[in-house]
């Protein structure tokens, strides 16, 4: 179950969220998704996101996926994505994944270069 809302009570918030509960022979996968954002100025856009599962998908080389189930996983994220020009944008995203033996921080950036 899920649902967007765009532009959220004329706030400028757009919000989407996801509930999942799969019952399969292996195991329950139950996951909830969050997300918030929100465009500032003209150029920028920023978002955060939260979520939840009892379970992590792993996707492995050539072989397939793998889904692990733990005790319980916890993402937080947060984004930002600008236009600096007709034909350069800039993407930034801070990843923080906590879960029962792990916790790890993720900064990723890219620039991209448009051709027309």
């Amino acid at each position: 179950m899920g649902g967007h809302a765009g532009n959220l009570f004329q706030t400028g918030l757009d919000v989407s969220a996801t509930l999942a509960r799969y019952d399969r022979p292996t195991g329950p996968y139950n996951s909830t998704y969050i997300s918030v954002g929100h465009g500032v100025g003209r150029m920028w856009y920023v978002s955060g996101d939260y979520s939840n599962s009892l379970s992590v998908i792993r996707f492995l080389r050539s072989d397939g996926v793998v889904i692990e189930t733990r005790p319980w996983t916890r993402r937080f994220s947060g984004s930002a994505n600008g236009t600096l020009s007709r034909q350069f944008s800039l993407m930034m995203v801070v990843d923080y994944t906590q879960d029962e033996g792990l916790d790890e921080i993720r900064l990723l950036t890219g620039l991209t270069y448009r051709l027309r």
